[in-house]
């Protein structure tokens, strides 16, 4: 059992020290200097959990179970003992192990999860899941791991995002066809986006935006009503004011009136690696010229403020206030502050409200960072392609409070 220790953090620097680090940190600040930064509640330092033998592209939290995914094919649990779990594991937050009886083993990369009740949707670049045909989609039981034997629809390119609501199974990527679950079912034209019921694993033609190029992001509205979607495209359904960020209606498929994405990197709007839903603001990291992280008015799209980085971002939540940032930015040899003034490896906060860059600051190493973030239960998960965070052996997964 994993010990933890429920207590916030807070570092209190030596007298003779502080004035010099303020007198640093005013000098590199931007937009408040360092004596204004806030406290975050999540301690830098991750938990001494278990962890993955390779990158962790995907997480969703889910209760009491977390589930992540990527391109690993082993968990192990720090002592030297490595169980062959691959591509997606089932993590136990409250006891910081993984359950090694939940085995779905595909056969190749898994990029994407969604949940829903008692079923857990797969996306990414496998054929097979537990033995079983699946292309690229397949639906598993969220809690004993075996494959659904009838919902078995297919992409012809990979599944990057998926998201569940309303009966229907909304998936994107570099895809440009669907096949349904049906027998004798043909492949459809549906570029970069579409939805599939997820009871049968039939694709539904009568919702068919049509993105312009790759979709890397969903997130359904809180009433269910429109559907966030992100990317790499400039148009959808020839509409300009959908590029990079858009909503889209669920019944109709067509932009949302009322929605243009404001800026979020500087003045412009690049592609969207993710984005989170947090009540009324919706929160984007992005790429373009350094990356930046961002919200935006949730109904309107307008900005309300973005963080400039030196790297793209690539992963964004939200947890008591702070919205969570992670990437590969990071100082270069010349001591850059990478982060919206502040020096920040691969993973950084800004207050929600006002985007103040807040003072969480665990150094994470290796050039790519951080992949993907997520958060439940006052806990911050944080997945990609580092070993260490802030000094302790953490290799691709790593769990803060």
């Amino acid at each position: 059992m994993l010990s933890r220790l429920h207590v916030r953090w807070r570092w209190v620097c030596p007298a003779l020290l502080c004035p010099a680090l303020i007198t640093l940190g005013a000098l590199m600040a931007t937009p408040a200097s360092a004596s204004t930064i806030q406290q975050t509640t999540v301690n830098p330092v991750p938990d001494g959990t278990w962890r993955t033998n390779g990158p962790v592209l995907t997480i969703v939290a889910a209760g009491s179970r977390v589930y992540i995914a990527g391109q690993f094919t082993a968990v192990s649990d720090g002592s030297g003992n490595s169980y062959p779990i691959k591509y997606v594991a089932a993590y136990l937050p409250d006891t910081g192990t993984f359950d090694t009886s939940w085995n779905p083993s595909p056969d190749g990369e898994v990029d994407a999860l969604a949940v829903s009740g008692s079923t857990l949707y797969l996306g990414g670049k496998f054929k097979h899941v537990a033995g079983a045909s699946r292309t690229r989609l397949a639906a598993v039981d969220a809690l004993s791991g075996s494959v659904d034997a009838t919902w078995k629809p297919m992409a012809n390119a990979p599944v990057r995002a998926l998201a569940v609501g309303g009966g229907m199974v909304y998936a994107g990527g570099s895809f440009t066809q669907l096949t349904s679950s049906d027998s004798g079912s043909h492949a459809v034209s549906v570029p970069y986006l579409g939805r599939i019921n997820a009871a049968t694993g039939n694709y539904d033609p009568t919702w068919n935006p049509q993105p312009n190029d790759m979709v890397r992001a969903i997130k359904l509205s809180l009433d269910g009503s429109s559907v966030y979607v992100g990317g790499r495209f400039t148009s959808i359904s020839g509409a300009s004011s959908t590029k990079s960020i858009a909503s889209l209606d669920t019944v109709t498929g067509a932009p949302t009136p009322g929605f243009e994405s404001g800026a979020t990197n500087g003045s412009d709007r690049p592609q969207a690696f993710n984005l989170y839903l947090d009540g009324t603001n919706l929160l984007a990291a992005v790429g373009g010229a350094g990356g930046g992280c961002a919200s935006l008015n949730a109904a309107t799209g307008a900005s309300q403020w973005n963080v400039h980085a030196n790297g793209n971002v690539q992963a964004v939540t939200a947890l008591d206030g702070a919205v969570y940032c992670g990437g590969h930015f990071g100082p270069n040899s010349g001591g850059e502050a990478p982060f919206g003034g502040q020096v920040r490896y691969k993973l950084a906060a800004a207050d929600e409200a006002t985007g103040q860059v807040l003072d969480f600051a665990p150094v994470v190493n290796s050039s790519l960072g951080v992949w993907t973030l997520d958060q439940e239960d006052n806990r911050l998960f944080a997945g990609g392609n580092f070993t260490k965070v802030s000094g302790q052996y953490q290799p691709y997964f790593a769990q803060f409070e």
